[in-house]
């Protein structure tokens, strides 16, 4: 089969080669995120260590993202041009030899062998590509002014003045040192986060999205400002199982948004109060933003803690902004949605009734039996996989 054949309507330039290798790439991440929370592993005789695991999920992040996001950002249109590739192989080459060569290179930090250094210094600069790529040029031109101070540090004096660092040694630890990339932000991510991400995205193929978004709508349609009321409340619904503000906008907004506008909203009120609806969506539990899981980590206390400290503050927030709703549809003169528009509670608790379950399931392994965050995220999607297989 040729490479250049494609698939799919909208993405006819995508070649089939890079649409296996994205997907089994990602695949791979997710699998491996779910084997190393339930240790599977050790159970077939495996001693790996966190950093080492880290390290290979990054092998396999750094080759998928040069192969799906160009050097100009966004989505990939086309096949990836020979040196995306070779950034790709080299950066999975470097992170790969990482993990399997840790025990050996994490104990002679002070020493700096050359090839962990070579490594190290491939992952690093590459690393930063990929920030740019992703996130822009701010991140990049923080963590190189940090970069620089470590090095000249010791050239300042009082509170500013740090120890003499040579340039080799730097790279070292940021490469195999616990508390650099291989620490606990990237562990986070490669653990708790992707189970979460997991489950948020079952529920979304299974319908749990809809299902929030139409209670709202038969929750909010019939009253004044109902259709900004709906884009409310059916974020907060949305964002307890999301913890992504973009993700949110992207499952209710579709509907929201256009529906505020036949309302009477003007297009920018209407994308402002979806967007700020939506970003509460990181702060509502259960399932909160990857920001919550590194404060659990960095805090040495358990995600059950820190989501209830967060349920009180999401609260008022969605409150705060329920009220502002209703006094702007009262000072506009917006009223309710059309009728036909809105769905029937019965008809909507009847056909999604068990989309609540997996939620309690979570709960009672964060706060019944004290399971670890990812674990209890895996044991609630395979409640959700296991009710929707049954109740279609």
């Amino acid at each position: 089969m040729s490479d250049d054949i494609t698939i799919g309507h909208a993405d006819k330039a995508q070649p089939l080669w890079l649409n296996v290798i994205t997907s089994f790439l990602g695949v791979g991440l997710v699998a491996g995120a779910v084997a190393y929370a339930t240790d599977m592993f050790g159970r077939v005789g495996l001693v790996v260590y966190g950093e080492q695991f880290v390290a290979g999920m990054l092998a396999a992040s750094m080759l998928l993202l040069f192969l799906a996001v160009p050097a100009r950002g966004g989505p990939r249109i086309g096949a990836p041009p020979w040196y995306d590739i070779a950034l790709g192989i080299a950066g999975a080459a470097a992170a790969g030899y990482m993990s399997l060569y840790f025990v050996e290179l994490g104990t002679m930090m002070f020493f700096a062998p050359t090839d962990g250094l070579i490594a190290s210094i491939v992952v690093i600069a590459l690393a930063m590509e990929g920030v740019r790529r992703t996130t822009g040029w701010a991140l990049v031109i923080i963590v190189i002014v940090f970069l620089i101070y470590a090095l000249i540090g010791d050239k300042f004096s009082g509170a500013l003045a740090a120890r003499p660092t040579e340039a080799a040694q730097l790279a070292f630890y940021l490469g195999f040192d616990s508390n650099a990339i291989l620490g606990a932000p990237i562990m986070v991510a490669c653990t708790i986060v992707i189970a979460f991400v997991l489950f948020g995205n079952l529920l979304t193929a299974t319908g749990g999205s809809n299902f929030f978004t139409d209670l709202a709508l038969a929750m909010m349609g019939r009253y004044r400002g109902g259709s900004a009321k709906i884009a409310v409340v059916g974020s907060a619904l949305f964002g307890s199982i999301s913890g992504s503000a973009v993700a949110n906008v992207v499952a209710t907004g579709v509907v929201t948004i256009p529906m505020m506008k036949r309302g009477g909203y003007a297009p920018h009120q209407a994308g402002a109060i979806e967007a700020v609806a939506s970003t509460g969506g990181s702060l509502m539990p259960p399932v909160m933003g990857a920001a919550a899981f590194v404060m659990a980590e960095f805090l040495q206390v358990s995600y059950a803690q820190v989501m209830l400290a967060a349920a009180i503050p999401a609260l008022l927030y969605y409150c705060v902004l329920f009220i502002v709703a209703d006094l702007e549809a009262a000072k506009m003169g917006i009223t309710r949605v059309e009728e036909h528009l809105i769905p029937r509670a019965r008809d909507v608790l009847r056909d999604g009734w068990f989309f609540p379950i997996p939620f309690a399931v979570l709960i009672y392994c964060l706060f019944g039996l004290n399971l670890r965050a990812e674990e209890s995220a895996l044991w609630a999607s395979l409640s959700l996989a296991a009710l929707a297989l049954v109740f279609g």
